[in-house]
């Protein structure tokens, strides 16, 4: 008996897709790696399910000729998970836009594998590491150094610590 999901309807056969999905979820685990490595509350397993995720509704909304709405609910779904990683401490502020942001981006990674685009998809996650990791070779705080600012929130680096001046 024929497939006649959606999977099966798209022309993408279960290999491939599984193969989509898969790669969703590994990208998705390096950036969480990165965050895990940095101390922050979401890391690998988080990251990899939102990959996954993500990748497996491109996967169904390909196959359905619907990618568009499948892909505006995923992208307001994650906003809901994102929203519950910034909160407010009383010693640094508020945090947590980075990881949020990081979810935000391992979706839309993720999204970009469901469809196939897997060499777009890894340029991505590699940027998303890349920027995640920029602060910590001190490019804010050269910035902050060289374009006379003078006030970079904590989230943002916290190595700049409490000295308004730097």
């Amino acid at each position: 008996m024929p497939h006649t999901d959606a999977v099966r309807v798209g022309q993408v056969g279960d290999l491939e897709a599984i193969g989509r999905i898969a790669l969703g979820a590994v990208l998705g685990l390096l950036i969480g790696l990165e965050r895990l490595l940095r101390g922050n509350p979401a890391g690998p397993r988080t990251f990899a399910l939102l990959g996954m995720g993500a990748a497996a509704f491109a996967v169904v909304a390909s196959g359905i000729n619907n990618d568009g709405r499948v892909i505006a609910g995923v992208a307001t779904g994650v906003g809901f998970i994102g929203a519950g990683m910034i909160f407010h401490d009383s010693e640094r502020g508020i945090v947590g836009f980075a990881t949020a942001a990081a979810c935000w981006a391992t979706v839309a990674d993720g999204v970009l594998a469901g469809l196939g685009r897997e060499v777009v998809s890894i340029a991505v996650a590699a940027m998303a590491i890349v920027v995640l990791e920029a602060q910590y070779f001190g490019l804010t705080e050269w910035v902050a150094r060289h374009s006379g600012w003078h006030r970079i929130e904590r989230d943002s680096d916290p190595a700049l610590g409490d000295d308004p001046d730097r």
